[in-house]
Formats: structure tokens, C-alpha cells, sequence
């Protein structure tokens, strides 16, 4: 999925950590991991616009000079490849957060978690959701087609042969789209259908 011209930025996340999940390792307060940072004794990077991660590599850093007191870091399994919080994966398939959210409610895909609360979207998930919305729209599309059809709409997909195309100064009483009666009701069924039913309350 090629996203990163449009400043969306994935990780992977199997190799990050949150600072909750590095002070456990170390058996010290999360304020302590979060004055090494602020010193530059690590560097840390960002999931999304906030939430602070370390990369193993960081985290061996400072194994040299402190005491590990865990023999691992616990947190929830996450896959190998990149992943995208709600905001980076609703920009990147041109959609709002909230269709996101929803999606993850009903079980359309499945969210993974960075902590305790932070959503994590995997790529195969976020292709699954491009997928499913596409068949979604095709699906709507052809019932909306069916139901113009058999109430006597056309399409006209070019003005007839020898009637004028128009200009921006002269339009063309011809479109593109689906009308009935003379009427235009719009280009894609879909919105045709629903400015009829509007008209016809």
C-alpha cells in the first residue's frame, strides 16, 4: 500500500514498546523511562500523532547501563508488518475515524492494541476494509441500477449523434446520467436513485 506520499507513516509495531511497557522491563517508573528520553539517553518515535514507542534497539541501549528486572516484555502478540493507528488508516483509504471504529464494532476487521488503549490497524486489515467497501459500493450500485430501470429511468451515457455537446456559455440540455420524463436526476445511480425518492415524498 503506497500511502507515504501522503505523510502517513506505518510501523512496525513488533518492534516498538510504550513507555509503560519499558518501566515494567526495568522495574522502574514510567517518569524515569521518560526522563532518559527527554535527556536524549534514547530516542523514542511516534505511533501516530502521540503516543510515545521505543524501538528494540533503544531499549538495548539501555540494557547496557541498567538492571533488567523481567526476562521479557509482555505485552499482546502483534504481526510482523506495518500498522496504522484510526487516524493514519481513515486518511489513507479516504474515509472518517469513525467508519474505522465501526468496522472494528462489527467485526468487519479486527483492531490490535499498542498498551492498553491505543488502536492498531494492520495493513491486511486495512486492505480487508478496502475490499469490503468496494464490493460494498459495486453491490449498491446494481441494486440502485435495477430499481431506475424497472421504474422507467434511462441512461444516457453521450448526447445523441448531431445534438450539441454545449459550452460552459451555452449548455447542452443533454448529460450524462439517468433521467426520466425529461428530468435529470443524476450521474450515478446511486445518487439518481436517491434524489428521486426525495422528489417523490
Amino acid at each position: 500500500m503506497n500511502i507515504n506520499g501522503d505523510n502517513i507513516v506505518p510501523m512496525k509495531l513488533s518492534e516498538y514498546y510504550t513507555v509503560e511497557q519499558v518501566a515494567e522491563f526495568f522495574g522502574v517508573s514510567r517518569y524515569t523511562v521518560a526522563y532518559v528520553i527527554s535527556r536524549g539517553t534514547i530516542k523514542n518515535e511516534y505511533f501516530g500523532k502521540k503516543k510515545v514507542v521505543i524501538h528494540k534497539n533503544e531499549i538495548e541501549r539501555l540494557g547496557k547501563s541498567w538492571k533488567i528486572r523481567k526476562k521479557t516484555i509482555k505485552r499482546p502478540s502483534l504481526k510482523t508488518g506495518e500498522y496504522y493507528d484510526t487516524a493514519q488508516a481513515a486518511k489513507a483509504i479516504g474515509i472518517t475515524p469513525n467508519i474505522i471504529h465501526k468496522a472494528i464494532a462489527f467485526g468487519i476487521i479486527k483492531a490490535d492494541f499498542l498498551g492498553k488503549k491505543k488502536i492498531a490497524i494492520h495493513e491486511d486489515q486495512l486492505k480487508r476494509l478496502k475490499e469490503h467497501r468496494k464490493t460494498h459500493k459495486t453491490d449498491a450500485k446494481k441494486k440502485a441500477q435495477r430499481k431506475l430501470l424497472a421504474a422507467g429511468f434511462k441512461y444516457s451515457r453521450n448526447p445523441p449523434p448531431g445534438a450539441p455537446r454545449g459550452s460552459s456559455r451555452h449548455p447542452s440540455p443533454f448529460r450524462r446520467g439517468w433521467s426520466k420524463d425529461g428530468a435529470y436526476y443524476g450521474p450515478t445511480a446511486v445518487e439518481a436513485l436517491r434524489e428521486w425518492k426525495q422528489n417523490t415524498k
